[in-house]
Protein backbone atom coordinates (compact mmCIF):
# COMPACT_ATOMS: atom_id res chain seq x y z
CA UNK A 1 0.00 0.00 0.00
CA UNK A 2 2.86 2.38 1.17
CA UNK A 3 4.54 1.88 -2.02
CA UNK A 4 1.26 2.70 -4.47
CA UNK A 5 0.73 5.60 -2.19
CA UNK A 6 4.04 7.21 -2.55
CA UNK A 7 4.08 6.12 -6.75
CA UNK A 8 0.55 8.29 -7.71
CA UNK A 9 1.04 11.39 -9.16
CA UNK A 10 -1.90 12.26 -8.25
CA UNK A 11 -0.50 12.53 -4.50
CA UNK A 12 2.86 14.02 -5.00
CA UNK A 13 6.62 13.04 -5.66
CA UNK A 14 8.15 9.63 -5.04
CA UNK A 15 10.93 10.48 -2.35
CA UNK A 16 13.70 10.43 -5.23
CA UNK A 17 12.02 13.38 -6.60
CA UNK A 18 11.70 17.43 -6.08
CA UNK A 19 8.36 18.71 -4.79
CA UNK A 20 6.51 19.52 -7.96
CA UNK A 21 5.43 23.13 -6.75
CA UNK A 22 9.05 24.05 -5.65
CA UNK A 23 10.26 23.06 -8.71
CA UNK A 24 7.45 24.67 -10.61
CA UNK A 25 9.34 28.11 -11.12
CA UNK A 26 12.76 28.08 -13.10
CA UNK A 27 16.19 28.91 -11.40
CA UNK A 28 16.77 32.06 -12.86
CA UNK A 29 13.30 33.54 -12.18
CA UNK A 30 14.06 33.21 -8.50
CA UNK A 31 17.32 34.73 -8.61
CA UNK A 32 15.87 37.39 -10.41
CA UNK A 33 13.32 38.03 -7.48
CA UNK A 34 15.94 37.80 -5.04
CA UNK A 35 17.96 40.80 -7.22
CA UNK A 36 14.66 43.02 -7.19
CA UNK A 37 13.83 42.47 -3.96
CA UNK A 38 17.40 43.52 -2.88
CA UNK A 39 17.72 46.49 -5.39
CA UNK A 40 13.57 47.84 -4.09
CA UNK A 41 15.71 47.33 -0.70
CA UNK A 42 18.20 49.42 -0.97
CA UNK A 43 15.93 52.45 -2.53
CA UNK A 44 13.46 52.18 0.03
CA UNK A 45 16.41 52.31 2.48
CA UNK A 46 17.52 55.64 0.98
CA UNK A 47 14.07 57.20 1.05
CA UNK A 48 13.61 56.27 4.12
CA UNK A 49 16.78 57.18 5.21
CA UNK A 50 18.04 61.13 4.99
CA UNK A 51 21.37 61.73 5.05
CA UNK A 52 21.50 63.65 8.46
CA UNK A 53 19.81 61.09 10.09
CA UNK A 54 21.81 58.85 12.46
CA UNK A 55 20.63 55.74 13.31
CA UNK A 56 21.01 55.91 16.79
CA UNK A 57 18.77 58.94 16.89
CA UNK A 58 16.37 56.93 14.74
CA UNK A 59 16.71 53.10 14.96
CA UNK A 60 12.92 52.07 13.03
CA UNK A 61 13.62 52.99 9.25
CA UNK A 62 17.05 50.25 9.49
CA UNK A 63 14.41 48.24 11.16
CA UNK A 64 11.32 48.71 8.85
CA UNK A 65 13.67 48.36 5.65
CA UNK A 66 15.02 45.12 6.74
CA UNK A 67 11.57 43.94 7.47
CA UNK A 68 10.66 45.23 3.52
CA UNK A 69 13.21 42.97 2.42
CA UNK A 70 11.52 39.93 3.49
CA UNK A 71 8.11 41.00 2.56
CA UNK A 72 9.34 41.54 -0.97
CA UNK A 73 10.70 38.45 -1.63
CA UNK A 74 7.68 36.93 -0.33
CA UNK A 75 5.08 38.64 -2.41
CA UNK A 76 7.34 37.65 -5.34
CA UNK A 77 7.48 33.55 -4.57
CA UNK A 78 3.85 34.24 -4.00
CA UNK A 79 2.96 35.53 -7.29
CA UNK A 80 5.20 33.03 -9.20
CA UNK A 81 3.29 30.37 -7.37
CA UNK A 82 0.35 32.03 -8.36
CA UNK A 83 1.17 32.20 -12.10
CA UNK A 84 2.49 28.80 -11.92
CA UNK A 85 -0.81 27.52 -10.85
CA UNK A 86 1.09 25.86 -7.72
CA UNK A 87 -0.58 28.54 -5.07
CA UNK A 88 -2.92 25.93 -3.82
CA UNK A 89 -0.98 23.17 -3.32
CA UNK A 90 2.20 24.57 -1.31
CA UNK A 91 2.70 23.11 1.86
CA UNK A 92 5.76 23.74 4.01
CA UNK A 93 5.98 19.89 4.95
CA UNK A 94 5.18 17.84 7.48
CA UNK A 95 6.00 18.33 11.56
CA UNK A 96 8.42 17.26 12.91
CA UNK A 97 7.74 14.96 16.01
CA UNK A 98 8.90 16.15 19.27
CA UNK A 99 11.81 13.90 18.90
CA UNK A 100 12.89 15.04 15.81
CA UNK A 101 12.04 18.86 16.87
CA UNK A 102 14.92 18.99 20.11
CA UNK A 103 17.25 16.81 17.27
CA UNK A 104 17.11 19.87 15.09
CA UNK A 105 16.70 22.73 17.87
CA UNK A 106 20.44 21.21 19.49
CA UNK A 107 21.91 21.07 15.84
CA UNK A 108 22.05 25.01 16.18
CA UNK A 109 25.20 24.41 18.62
CA UNK A 110 27.60 22.90 16.51
CA UNK A 111 26.15 24.59 13.01
CA UNK A 112 27.43 28.13 15.15
CA UNK A 113 30.47 26.30 16.29
CA UNK A 114 31.43 25.91 12.55
CA UNK A 115 30.14 29.28 11.71
CA UNK A 116 32.98 30.63 13.92
CA UNK A 117 35.48 27.81 12.66
CA UNK A 118 34.35 29.32 8.93
CA UNK A 119 35.04 32.83 9.88
CA UNK A 120 38.71 32.31 11.14
CA UNK A 121 39.68 29.76 8.37
CA UNK A 122 38.95 32.29 5.76
CA UNK A 123 39.64 35.93 7.53
CA UNK A 124 42.36 35.08 10.33
CA UNK A 125 44.34 34.70 7.06
CA UNK A 126 43.06 38.06 5.45
CA UNK A 127 43.37 39.67 8.67
CA UNK A 128 46.95 39.63 7.93
CA UNK A 129 47.33 40.11 4.13
CA UNK A 130 44.39 42.64 3.87
CA UNK A 131 43.91 44.07 7.84
CA UNK A 132 41.68 46.79 6.02
CA UNK A 133 39.34 44.79 4.29
CA UNK A 134 38.87 42.37 7.09
CA UNK A 135 38.07 45.26 9.43
CA UNK A 136 35.68 46.78 6.94
CA UNK A 137 33.80 43.74 6.13
CA UNK A 138 34.11 41.82 9.60
CA UNK A 139 34.69 44.26 12.19
CA UNK A 140 33.32 47.82 11.45
CA UNK A 141 30.52 49.17 13.88
CA UNK A 142 26.62 47.51 12.93
CA UNK A 143 23.86 49.31 13.58
CA UNK A 144 22.81 46.70 16.89
CA UNK A 145 20.22 43.69 16.29
CA UNK A 146 18.39 44.77 20.08
CA UNK A 147 18.84 48.35 21.40
CA UNK A 148 19.83 48.38 25.27
CA UNK A 149 17.67 51.24 25.00
CA UNK A 150 13.95 51.88 26.97
CA UNK A 151 12.68 54.64 24.50
CA UNK A 152 9.62 53.30 22.58
CA UNK A 153 10.98 53.39 19.36
CA UNK A 154 13.94 51.63 20.30
CA UNK A 155 11.78 48.76 21.39
CA UNK A 156 9.77 48.40 19.15
CA UNK A 157 13.39 48.25 16.18
CA UNK A 158 14.38 45.69 19.16
CA UNK A 159 11.12 43.64 18.97
CA UNK A 160 10.76 43.97 14.98
CA UNK A 161 14.64 42.47 14.63
CA UNK A 162 14.19 39.98 17.01
CA UNK A 163 10.64 38.75 15.36
CA UNK A 164 12.64 39.38 11.87
CA UNK A 165 15.66 37.01 12.68
CA UNK A 166 14.34 34.45 14.50
CA UNK A 167 10.84 33.78 12.77
CA UNK A 168 10.37 35.62 9.32
CA UNK A 169 13.90 35.33 8.12
CA UNK A 170 14.21 31.64 9.09
CA UNK A 171 10.45 30.70 6.88
CA UNK A 172 11.17 33.33 4.19
CA UNK A 173 15.29 32.17 3.33
CA UNK A 174 14.30 28.04 4.28
CA UNK A 175 11.49 28.50 1.41
CA UNK A 176 13.29 30.27 -1.13
CA UNK A 177 16.92 28.69 -0.93
CA UNK A 178 15.92 24.83 0.52
CA UNK A 179 12.61 25.14 -1.25
CA UNK A 180 12.35 27.05 -4.50
CA UNK A 181 15.89 27.09 -5.17
CA UNK A 182 17.21 23.27 -4.50
CA UNK A 183 14.25 21.86 -5.70
CA UNK A 184 14.36 23.24 -9.49
CA UNK A 185 18.49 22.43 -9.34
CA UNK A 186 17.50 19.00 -7.69
CA UNK A 187 15.18 18.41 -10.87
CA UNK A 188 17.79 19.67 -13.11
CA UNK A 189 20.69 18.69 -11.99
CA UNK A 190 20.65 15.82 -9.36
CA UNK A 191 20.58 15.66 -5.83
CA UNK A 192 24.49 16.52 -5.08
CA UNK A 193 24.75 19.38 -7.76
CA UNK A 194 21.83 21.13 -6.37
CA UNK A 195 22.81 20.20 -2.75
CA UNK A 196 26.03 22.42 -3.36
CA UNK A 197 24.67 25.13 -6.22
CA UNK A 198 22.17 25.99 -3.12
CA UNK A 199 24.50 26.04 -0.66
CA UNK A 200 26.70 28.20 -2.20
CA UNK A 201 23.89 30.92 -3.23
CA UNK A 202 23.04 31.23 0.66
CA UNK A 203 26.43 31.00 1.30
CA UNK A 204 27.49 34.24 -0.52
CA UNK A 205 24.61 36.28 0.46
CA UNK A 206 26.27 35.67 4.29
CA UNK A 207 29.35 37.14 5.64
CA UNK A 208 30.42 33.70 6.68
CA UNK A 209 31.40 31.84 3.28
CA UNK A 210 32.86 29.27 4.62
CA UNK A 211 29.79 29.01 7.60
CA UNK A 212 26.86 29.62 5.50
CA UNK A 213 28.24 26.57 2.94
CA UNK A 214 27.80 24.29 5.49
CA UNK A 215 24.97 25.54 6.94
CA UNK A 216 23.15 25.27 3.82
CA UNK A 217 24.00 21.52 2.99
CA UNK A 218 23.14 20.41 6.21
CA UNK A 219 19.53 22.01 6.04
CA UNK A 220 19.69 20.99 2.25
CA UNK A 221 20.15 17.42 3.30
CA UNK A 222 17.52 17.57 6.14
CA UNK A 223 15.21 18.46 3.54
CA UNK A 224 15.98 16.06 0.47
CA UNK A 225 15.68 13.33 3.23
CA UNK A 226 12.59 14.29 4.77
CA UNK A 227 10.41 16.39 2.33
CA UNK A 228 9.45 18.87 4.66
CA UNK A 229 10.92 22.39 5.40
CA UNK A 230 9.53 22.43 8.56
CA UNK A 231 13.09 21.10 10.30
CA UNK A 232 15.24 23.42 8.05
CA UNK A 233 13.47 26.48 9.13
CA UNK A 234 13.45 25.20 13.42
CA UNK A 235 17.45 24.44 12.71
CA UNK A 236 17.67 28.24 11.42
CA UNK A 237 15.39 29.83 13.90
CA UNK A 238 17.01 28.00 17.01
CA UNK A 239 20.70 29.15 15.06
CA UNK A 240 19.66 32.82 15.08
CA UNK A 241 17.42 32.42 18.67
CA UNK A 242 20.76 31.62 19.64
CA UNK A 243 22.34 34.80 18.43
CA UNK A 244 19.95 37.22 20.07
CA UNK A 245 20.38 35.57 23.46
CA UNK A 246 23.83 35.99 23.15
CA UNK A 247 23.02 39.46 22.60
CA UNK A 248 20.77 39.81 25.81
CA UNK A 249 23.23 38.68 27.54
CA UNK A 250 25.91 40.52 26.93
CA UNK A 251 23.95 43.53 27.39
CA UNK A 252 22.46 41.87 31.09
CA UNK A 253 26.12 40.88 32.59
CA UNK A 254 27.71 44.65 30.64
CA UNK A 255 24.50 47.05 31.00
CA UNK A 256 25.25 48.20 27.09
CA UNK A 257 25.28 46.18 24.09
CA UNK A 258 28.26 46.69 22.43
CA UNK A 259 29.29 45.08 18.58
CA UNK A 260 32.66 46.55 17.84
CA UNK A 261 36.00 44.71 17.88
CA UNK A 262 39.40 45.69 16.88
CA UNK A 263 41.35 43.38 14.45
CA UNK A 264 43.79 42.80 17.86
CA UNK A 265 40.84 41.24 19.44
CA UNK A 266 39.30 38.86 16.81
CA UNK A 267 42.92 37.42 16.52
CA UNK A 268 43.14 36.78 19.37
CA UNK A 269 40.30 34.39 19.86
CA UNK A 270 41.46 31.97 17.05
CA UNK A 271 40.92 29.73 19.74
CA UNK A 272 37.19 29.55 19.48
CA UNK A 273 37.82 28.21 16.00
CA UNK A 274 39.53 24.98 17.31
CA UNK A 275 36.75 24.85 19.98
CA UNK A 276 33.91 25.08 17.87
CA UNK A 277 35.80 22.08 15.12
CA UNK A 278 35.93 20.19 18.05
CA UNK A 279 32.14 20.64 18.98
CA UNK A 280 30.56 21.15 15.68
CA UNK A 281 32.36 18.35 13.62
CA UNK A 282 31.70 15.44 15.64
CA UNK A 283 28.09 16.34 16.34
CA UNK A 284 27.27 17.25 12.27
CA UNK A 285 29.03 14.16 11.30
CA UNK A 286 26.97 12.13 13.87
CA UNK A 287 23.68 13.74 12.96
CA UNK A 288 24.50 13.38 9.40
CA UNK A 289 25.06 9.66 9.48
CA UNK A 290 21.72 9.41 10.88
CA UNK A 291 20.02 11.94 8.56
CA UNK A 292 20.88 9.45 5.49
CA UNK A 293 19.87 6.00 6.94
CA UNK A 294 16.38 7.45 7.33
CA UNK A 295 14.19 6.87 4.69
CA UNK A 296 12.60 9.52 2.66
CA UNK A 297 9.44 10.35 3.82
CA UNK A 298 6.78 11.56 1.06
CA UNK A 299 5.44 14.79 1.43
Amino acid sequence: MRNVIIDNPALGPRPSEPSPVFAAIRARSLLAMFVAAGALWIGAFVLLWPEELEIEEAPLPDALTGLALYALLALFLWLACLRAGVIDRFSLGRRPERRETWAYILLAVPLIGMAVVGLYILYLPLSYFFPAFVTEILLEELPPLIWWRAEPQFLLASLINALMIVVIAPVIEETFFRGFLLSRWWRKYGVPRAVVFSSLAFAFVHVDIIGGFVFGVVLSLIYVKTKSLIGPIIVHASNNAITILDVLLEGVVTGEIEMVYTLEEFRSYWWLALLGAAVGVPWLLWFVKRLLRREAVAA
